[in-house]
């Protein structure tokens, strides 16, 4: 292989196995791939990329409908490039996963899409951009202890301050983070935005109050941030299906004799 190429596969549900001269990157665009490289075994899917060095014998497939941006790679083209070389060196030293950011699956989309009807000169382009995004952009394993230690600040914030609205604007400079790396975190950890987490928080509290105090639900609602009962009540409606006023009737009727 001459040169660094990019190109779009599928593989089959049957475990197939081999090995080539030359360094493979595989990126997720569908579907998981299970990929075993010596005694470790992991998949290629949602986030997660996958690194064979060359020379390694590997097995591999694919279970349902995949597709995967492969990308093979000319070490001695890319070992100029100091941030290639050293992405590669580290991550080739026992670990085949490395965790991708949507940014660069994205681009692997744009990749992907132009590909079939790209020149080869341009699917090497293509091939040395997504190598080197990858070295810059993979989270690392300092990386992502740093994001755990940032998210539980936020989330310890939002727990303190559960009786107001908070902004994203707050939650990032309790983690020294910018709002975009707020809603990124909480969208790929969590699974919802800052500002839904942080309503379900207030939200849970205040059917607490509810269920357990006898104020009545306009002081509970100014409680828990909310300017009136109305806002209240299509707030708490929206996460629990049900009013304020039904949570109350259901607890006194089960606190009877």
């Amino acid at each position: 292989m001459p040169t660094s190429q990019v190109s779009v596969r599928t593989y089959s549900g049957e475990q197939t196995s081999h090995r080539h001269e030359w360094d493979q990157i595989i990126l997720p665009l569908e579907g998981t791939l299970t990929l075993a490289v010596g005694a470790r075994e992991g998949r290629v899917r949602r986030l997660a990329g996958g690194l064979v060095r060359g020379g390694e014998s590997h097995a591999f497939a694919a279970k349902g409908s995949n597709r995967f941006v492969v990308i093979d790679v000319d070490t001695q083209e890319l070992s100029a490039v100091d941030a290639a070389r050293a992405w590669l060196d580290r991550v080739g030293r026992g670990r085949i996963f490395f965790d991708l950011d949507p940014v660069l699956v994205d681009t692997a989309r744009c990749a992907a899409a132009s590909s079939d009807r790209s020149s080869s000169s341009l699917r090497e382009e293509w091939a040395r951009l997504l190598v080197l995004m990858i070295a810059e952009r993979s989270v690392d394993e300092p990386a992502k202890a740093r994001s755990s230690s940032r998210l539980r600040k936020i989330l310890a914030f939002i727990e303190q301050n559960a009786s107001r609205q908070l902004t994203v604007a707050e939650m990032a400079a309790v983690a020294e983070l910018g709002a975009s790396q707020v809603h990124w975190l909480f969208r790929h950890v969590v699974g919802c935005t800052p500002q839904e987490y942080a309503t379900r928080v207030r939200l849970v509290g205040a059917r607490n109050a509810v269920a357990t105090t006898e104020r009545s639900l306009a002081s509970i609602a100014l409680d828990w941030g909310y300017a009136d009962q109305a806002s209240f009540t299509r707030a708490f409606r929206r996460q629990f299906g049900y009013t304020p006023g039904a949570q109350r009737r259901v607890e006194k009727r089960s606190k009877r004799p």
